[in-house]
């Protein structure tokens, strides 16, 4: 019994961290890494059009949980400074993971 909760707890934890690589600000805004701010900003625009719950109607609830995804990634990469953090952060993260 306290092996297989072992297991589902590391299954899961495996599971969040994939599922963070590929969720990553630039994910969400579909971007490669190191995009610049003008790509950011198309990129951002696009998805806000194209996930506007006006848009969607049937699946409301998916568009406006879509539309706070990209607009906490546009608050994010759109801010030089904040980017930068952030670009930081993920080089740490992958330094770790190396180690």
């Amino acid at each position: 019994e306290e092996k297989k909760k072992e297991k589902d707890r590391e299954d899961k934890e495996k599971a969040k961290e994939k599922e963070s690589d590929e969720t990553t600000l630039y994910h969400v805004l579909d971007l490669k890494r190191g995009a610049g701010e003008d790509a950011i900003k198309k990129g951002y625009r696009k998805l806000v059009l194209q996930w506007h719950p006006d848009k969607h109607p049937k699946d409301r609830d998916e568009a406006e949980e879509k539309i706070r995804s990209i607009n906490n990634a546009y608050e994010t990469l759109g801010n030089p400074i904040k980017r930068e953090g952030y670009i930081q952060m993920l080089d740490a993260i992958e330094r770790k993971k190396k180690n």
